[in-house]
């Protein structure tokens, strides 16, 4: 009787590690609704950090408001891809130097989906 109540106990306890596990990974899958660069689905977004992305700003700056670190990164251009769900996003942000100071050029941003670009927006600094 005692070997029947181990198993039933370790089957419970399977079943409650289990749906554990599960509620880790489905909540590390879900979106967040804090202001931290991503959107709801958990991807960056790397639109609403273009359209943040103002004259003058520096490399520092720019990174802050992206939120993460570039995937790229040169001298004078910083630039981040987001592939996720089927699509594929890209920010690149040019630099030129003024007074002694690297400060932002141009910014540029992109969506693809199946290959084919759907949407882009472009800015002089």
């Amino acid at each position: 009787m005692k070997q029947g109540h181990k198993s039933a106990g370790r089957r419970a306890f399977a079943q409650w590690a289990l749906a554990g596990a599960a509620a880790l990974v489905l909540s590390a899958c879900g979106g967040s609704d804090s202001d931290d660069g991503l959107d709801r689905q958990g991807v960056l977004n790397l639109e609403g950090a273009y359209n943040a992305i103002g004259s003058g700003m520096s490399k520092a700056q720019v990174i802050g408001i992206v939120g993460e670190p570039p995937h790229q990164e040169s001298d004078f251009m910083l630039g981040w891809s987001d592939y996720s769900y089927g699509s594929t996003q890209g920010l690149t942000v040019r630099f030129r130097t003024v007074g002694g100071q690297l400060v932002t050029s141009s910014a540029s941003w992109f969506v693809q989906a199946n290959g084919t670009v759907s949407r882009s927006l472009n800015k002089g600094l």
